[in-house]
């Protein structure tokens, strides 16, 4: 993940950081959780389900589960799409997610800048690719 720091100056770039990933025993699982969002990201993206896809790290999510609340470090997918497209996205992560139960919800877009939401629309299986399954 590429990020370029600023000092505060519009437009001065101080230095451009990269993040890796490794296996340690500390952020194993971390590391882990994030390949398996990449490999679901490749799946939706393969399969021009998804136009976008950010994973975000550092989640802190607190839930009721089997009667008790649980508090856990997760990574956050945000999948880019078309409505159409929302059930086969839904089969895709169950198949390929550690989760009994993942979160997989829409959020509609209420405003987007004509531009990206034609791309995202363009970039993912058309109606007429889903009407000929």
């Amino acid at each position: 993940m590429l990020r370029k720091r600023y000092n505060g100056k519009v437009g001065k770039k101080i230095k451009r950081e990269t993040k890796i990933w490794r296996w340690s025993e500390s952020s194993g699982g971390k590391a882990m959780e994030i390949w398996g969002k990449a490999k679901i990201s490749n799946v939706l993206l393969k399969e021009k389900l998804a136009s976008c896809i950010n994973i975000i790290p550092g989640v802190l999510s607190m839930y009721h589960w089997k009667g008790e609340i649980n508090k856990d470090n997760e990574v956050l997918m945000m999948i880019k799409t078309k409505k159409n497209l929302f059930s086969q996205i839904v089969s895709c992560v169950k198949l390929n997610h550690p989760y009994e139960v993942p979160e997989v919800i829409a959020v509609p877009i209420q405003y987007g800048s004509k531009d990206y939401l034609d791309w995202v629309s363009n970039s993912v299986k058309s109606d007429e690719d889903e009407q000929t399954k």
